[in-house]
């Protein structure tokens, strides 16, 4: 079987790292936020699912003490790989489903942003295929990046794992793949998936 996972928060906790990168930013510059400042941007973000000009553009209009040249502003969350430790538990956890199945990663972004998560956080030995969307030229949830790297597989026998419903589990339903919803905030959304888990270390238990 494959199974084919997401990276930014299937696999790593992209969230925290990009908060720790916003912490470093305000506090290299002085500015100090209150909570709704703090979750205006969170939301904005939508986890990384707004484009990365559109974000920034948001922050140098609401934060006029910021660099005010996307370019200069951008270099802050560069840094965001090095927020990223490697996990032992999933390391282990990858080492073991390996040992039954085929692994690929799937992963939407930059080639040189999510190359450098992968690498912060040891994960590139545990896949035999890694397919960036900038590499590639496609992004999720085009059906086409997923017939990419399921091929040599029938559907029936791949198995996707992520956190982003609309990005992950529908195209890979509507292909016929099985689905692994990992839905750590535990929102509620149409009952189409096979399986929902908190966190990606329960993942053997609906796999067995």
């Amino acid at each position: 079987m494959l199974l084919i996972f997401d990276l930014d928060n299937t696999l790593i906790d992209r969230d925290s790292a990009f908060q720790q990168c916003l912490t470093e930013l305000f506090t290299t510059l002085g500015i100090t936020l209150d909570e709704s400042q703090w979750q205006g941007m969170l939301q904005q973000d939508n986890s990384g699912r707004t484009p990365r000009a559109e974000f920034c553009q948001y922050l140098m209009d609401t934060f006029p003490d910021l660099p005010q040249q996307y370019e200069q502003l951008w270099r802050y969350f560069e840094m965001l790989p090095q927020y990223i430790q490697p996990d032992s538990s999933l390391q282990s956890l990858l080492a073991s489903l390996g040992q039954r199945h085929s692994l690929h990663l799937l992963t939407n972004g930059s080639s040189l942003m999510q190359r450098e998560k992968i690498a912060q956080a040891q994960l590139a030995p545990y896949f035999s295929k890694i397919f960036v969307s900038a590499e590639v030229g496609l992004h999720k949830p085009d059906p086409e990046v997923f017939r990419q790297c399921m091929a040599g597989f029938h559907a029936r026998d791949c198995v996707m794992i992520g956190d982003d419903f609309s990005r992950d589990m529908v195209p890979a339903k509507k292909l016929g793949m099985k689905t692994v919803w990992v839905n750590v905030e535990r929102q509620v959304e149409p009952d189409i998936i096979d399986y929902q888990i908190s966190n990606v270390e329960l993942l053997t238990e609906v796999l067995e």
